[in-house]
C-alpha cells in the first residue's frame, strides 16, 4: 500500500517517541506494510520542517531522511495540480498521491484535504491509520 506523509507527522514523531505519529514512522522502517512516497518538493519540504521546528541537526534530518527515502519510492512530479487545496504545501502532497497511487495522505490535518476523496484519496490522521494496520501487524 502507497502512502503520503504530512510533513506534520514527520514533526510530530521528532518531538516526541509515544505517540501515533512516531509509530507510523517506526513500521515504515520495520515492516512491508506500507511504502512512504516522495518528490523532491516534498522531501525539501521536510528538510525545511525538521530543521525549523524540532532540535535536530542537519546531520540527524539528512541520516533519517535518506533511510526513509530507502524505504520509500521516489517520484518525479511533471504536471502541477495546484490551487485545489488552500495549501500549495497540500497541493504537492496531492499531487504525489495521485502520481504514486497512495491510497492515503497521513496527516494531523484532516479539514486540509477537504475533497480529495474525489480522487480516491482518503485524509488520515496516524492514530486512524495504525488502526487499519493493527489486524495486519505480525
Amino acid at each position: 500500500m502507497n502512502i503520503v506523509l504530512d510533513t506534520n507527522v514527520l514533526v510530530a514523531a521528532f518531538r516526541s517517541q509515544t505517540g501515533a505519529s512516531f509509530r507510523v514512522l517506526e513500521l515504515a522502517f520495520t515492516t512491508e506494510l506500507f511504502q512512504p512516497q516522495f518528490s523532491i518538493p516534498v522531501l525539501s519540504e521536510y528538510e525545511s520542517k525538521l530543521l525549523e521546528r524540532t532540535n535536530a541537526s542537519s546531520e540527524t534530518v539528512d541520516n533519517f531522511l535518506n533511510s526513509l527515502l530507502r524505504r520509500g519510492k521516489h517520484h518525479v512530479i511533471y504536471f502541477l495540480f495546484r490551487g485545489f487545496l488552500k495549501d500549495k504545501n497540500d497541493d504537492m502532497l496531492l499531487e504525489l498521491a495521485l502520481k504514486s497511487r497512495s491510497s492515503y495522505i497521513v496527516t494531523h490535518n484532516i479539514k486540509d484535504f477537504n475533497g480529495i476523496r474525489s480522487f480516491g484519496i482518503t485524509a488520515i490522521t496516524p492514530k486512524d491509520f495504525l488502526n487499519i494496520l493493527k489486524n495486519k501487524l505480525p
